[in-house]
């Protein structure tokens, strides 16, 4: 996306709060062009609304989950302080599968929580990485002079390439 050709404009009006988050972002991104924060600002947003859906499902989910596991402890825990012998056994073995089947159910969706979230601000995740790792890939950072001169110039922008395809989310392309 960064590669293509700008063409249309949006004048934008916002209050003194919204354009200094908009300053800090960029300036934490090491991003010069308040255009360019706003573009990347734009698909952070465009990309977390596509998976605002899949969010709230998952948070739902969790919290349903959550509810599930509080009713079985409560009936498994009546039935352990009612029984007696090898029932109360029985009532602890099953409490004891519901606690490990219910936190695997909760661990799963958790984690496709995670993922989704991920997904979400990847790009500027991405971008972030670009930034740090570009200097030592170019070697302007810590490289001694004799590994700088051992990097072929194409190798190094085929590298930066790499990046700039992670930091879209595309797959690099075969020369």
């Amino acid at each position: 996306m960064p590669d293509d050709a700008k063409t249309f404009r949006f004048q934008v009006m916002m209050t003194d709060d919204e354009a200094n988050a908009v300053e800090q972002w960029a300036a934490e991104n090491a991003i010069r062009s308040k255009a360019e924060a706003l573009r990347q600002l734009c698909e952070v947003g465009l990309s977390a609304a596509k998976k605002a859906d899949d969010v709230e499902e998952t948070a739902l989910r969790l919290e349903n989950l959550g509810k599930r596991l509080a009713r079985e402890i409560s009936g498994v825990m009546a039935r352990i302080n009612t029984a007696q012998g090898d029932e109360k056994e029985r009532a602890y073995q099953k409490g004891l599968s519901l606690l490990i089947e219910t936190t695997a159910s909760i661990v799963a969706s958790a984690e496709q929580l995670s993922q989704t979230a991920t997904a979400i601000v990847g790009p500027v995740l991405a971008n972030r990485r670009n930034l740090d790792l570009e200097p030592t890939l170019t070697g302007a950072a810590f490289s001694p002079p004799e590994i700088q001169a051992q990097r072929s110039e194409e190798e190094m922008r085929n590298q930066l390439k790499a990046l700039n395809a992670l930091r879209r989310r595309e797959p690099p392309k075969k020369r």
